[in-house]
């Protein structure tokens, strides 16, 4: 074998025929050399193998010496059922190249792919076929595998996009559409900003989340913030973002997406709830030791009253801290009714009945320039609740609605029945059961949401701070609250607000109207046990109940009133006992004392109850002596009890 020598020679024809078929030999695709068969008028039919390489051998599964002069189509069938041979004739007759892939089935095989690439040679054909059968496999596992995905993340129940380098969506799944307020026919996300959709105040954090991301190379993050929907609604989204790269370079960010606005409204309303349950034991703590200063000033003064000349100028000047112990009082119980401490009375109560009952006042507090309209419920279901109570809520509304209607309007109140699946309220959550619902609404100055979801915090007020107290809707709180009942408000400025109360319905019983006078009797001879851990209302309750003409004796608290009672060897007529006590409770001493002496009247003193135990000990309105209290009133309460229980003996 001779190389072209410097001067350009030419090779000879047998060196490239020899290089011709070395390459061929070497190729890893399969090589055939085919003549065109002819039928007796010139066309071409089929062709025959002139010559081939190893690879066709494997290729075909026969040797090369069986091959060599037999017809293509003998030997490889689906040339002539695949349309193959057309495509074959077709290059003999116009000398056009020809390269394609093709599904063929073998017999022996099955199904297999082909790829064949086709020049004319002369009268004939070089072919190089390869069986591109795994690749091809792997190409539909792959569109199998992305179809797949798609699906899934077509039907996700979130939302899922990606974003480019740019901040702009460069996919998005009908969720993440639906969630920004996209209909099925609008164009949807894809090629608009995503910062559009973030609302202004929370812009700048999501940049600088997403470019310590991307820096960082963190792969995962979470972030919540508000979105405003197309239509310009805004709603809560909570989303991991997850970074794509490509050859250690950040190309995109991949998002999953979750409308959370529920969830967050439901945190935020567990968060006021904690919150108010906080102010309200504040509240409370400060009522109860606010009420044993009150009980000691109101009582003590009381007494120097009665000791002194009426027509002493001094009387007038006790007076002037009566009246202040009284304002007092008052602040206290509005306290306790925003914790849900104060001591009610319970019973079987018509709506209806306070709002009739309550309607004149309203009407006359209201004032001329506003109307009262009433739309009760003729089959109002009753509730369990302190009419008293119930009526100050309805007056401390009806004030809140005058303020919102400084120039004149109208309040229309109205009840129904509801009966109430679980499920959201304003604020908060209802469960499920039968509601009795009172209703306020004024056509006012309505109020912002920010006003709005402050508006039950005690010493809250958009008005004058020197006028008001800020505890009057606080107090409706309490009262709802402590009647187990809920009260939301929904109001927007310039359109007005209402104020929705659902009370549970009462089970139905008989209520026993009839009430059995007590029969007094003489304070000479009984006997009375004092528990009272606070020294000034102690004081104050030995000396009226003493000046009386009872015994007493006094414990310091229920563990001290116990063992002054087993000292005695004697059993006492009355138990008068403060509720809220260290060491042991007023409760807890009513227990153990009725163990010792059955049947003994108990009389408990608070203005605050803490527990539940507590809490049940009230079920007796008839033993209970709210603080503060005056000297009288005390004295009228012992004077019933002992009268009860000299009934009982009798």
């Amino acid at each position: 074998m001779s190389l072209p020598d410097a001067r350009g020679d030419s090779p000879s024809l047998d060196l490239l025929e020899s290089r011709f078929r070395g390459a061929i030999a070497a190729s890893l695709d399969a090589f055939f050399l085919l003549e065109a068969v002819r039928d007796a008028e010139g066309s071409v039919v089929d062709f025959r193998i002139v010559e081939l390489n190893d690879k066709a051998d494997e290729f075909l599964g026969s040797a090369r010496i069986d091959l060599i002069g037999r017809l293509a189509c003998e030997v490889l069938p689906y040339l002539r059922t695949s349309g193959i041979l057309d495509r074959f004739i077709h290059v003999v007759e116009t000398g056009e190249g020809y390269e394609d892939e093709h599904e063929v089935h073998d017999g022996a095989c099955g199904v297999k792919w082909i790829r064949h690439q086709v020049v004319r040679v002369d009268d004939g054909l070089a072919v190089t076929s390869r069986d591109i059968t795994r690749r091809k496999q792997v190409e539909f596992a792959l569109v199998e595998s992305e179809a797949r995905y798609r699906h899934i993340v077509e039907c996700a129940s979130d939302g899922i996009y990606r974003i480019d380098p740019r901040g702009v969506f460069s996919y998005a799944n009908p969720v993440a559409s639906r969630l920004l307020g996209f209909g099925e026919n609008e164009p949807g996300i894809v090629g608009r900003s995503y910062l559009e959709f973030v609302r202004k105040d929370y812009q700048e954090q999501g940049i600088a989340l997403y470019m310590r991301q991307i820096a960082e190379r963190i792969p995962v993050t979470y972030w919540e913030f508000p979105a405003i929907s197309l239509a310009g609604n805004e709603l809560w989204i909570g989303q991991n973002v997850h970074i794509e790269q490509e050859n250690g370079r950040v190309t995109s960010l991949f998002a999953v997406a979750r409308d959370i606005t529920e969830r967050r409204r439901v945190e935020e309303e567990l968060r006021q709830a904690q919150k108010m349950e906080a102010v309200g034991q504040l509240a409370g703590g400060v009522a109860h030791d606010f009420n044993n200063l009150l009980t000691s000033i109101r009582g003590f003064s009381d007494l120097l009253a009665r000791s002194i000349n009426p027509e002493d100028p001094r009387r007038k000047d006790i007076g002037e801290i009566l009246k202040a112990t009284e304002r007092a009082a008052e602040l206290t119980r509005q306290l306790l009714a925003f914790s849900k401490r104060q001591v009610l009375r319970l019973e079987s109560v018509s709506l209806n009945g306070v709002v009739e009952d309550m309607s004149k006042i309203v009407r006359r507090l209201l004032g001329e320039r506003i109307e009262v309209q009433l739309k009760l419920d003729p089959e109002l279901w009753t509730v369990r609740a302190d009419v008293g109570q119930l009526e100050h809520a309805l007056l401390n509304l009806a004030l809140n609605a005058r303020d919102a209607m400084a120039h004149g309007g109208a309040l229309r109140i109205t009840t129904r029945n509801e009966d109430v699946h679980a499920g959201p309220v304003v604020d908060g959550v209802l469960p499920a059961g039968r509601y009795a619902v009172l209703e306020l609404t004024d056509n006012g100055i309505g109020m912002s949401e920010e006003t709005r979801s402050r508006v039950f915090e005690p010493f809250f007020t958009t008005k004058d701070p020197t006028d008001r107290s800020g505890l009057g809707l606080a107090t409706v709180y309490g009262i709802v609250n402590q009647a187990s009942g809920r009260i939301s408000v929904a109001s927007r400025p310039g359109n007005g607000t209402t104020f929705t109360i659902h009370l549970p319905a009462a089970p139905d019983f008989d209520v026993d109207q009839t009430t059995g006078g007590a029969r007094s009797r003489s304070s000479t001879g009984n006997v009375i046990l004092i528990a009272e851990d606070n020294e000034g209302v102690r004081a104050l309750t030995v000396r009226v109940l003493t000046s009386a003409g009872y015994q007493v004796v006094e414990g310091c608290d229920g563990v001290d009133a116990l063992e002054t009672l087993r000292a005695r060897g004697e059993p006492v007529d009355l138990l008068i006992s403060d509720v809220m006590m260290p060491r042991m409770n007023g409760a807890e001493l009513a227990a153990r004392f009725q163990r010792i002496q059955p049947g003994t009247p108990i009389m408990l003193m608070s203005g605050y109850m803490d527990d539940e135990a507590v809490r049940r000990a009230f079920e007796e309105p008839d033993a209970i002596l709210p603080k503060p209290f005056t000297p009288d009133a005390l004295i009228s309460r012992v004077k019933e009890l002992l009268g009860t229980r000299a009934s009982a003996s009798s």
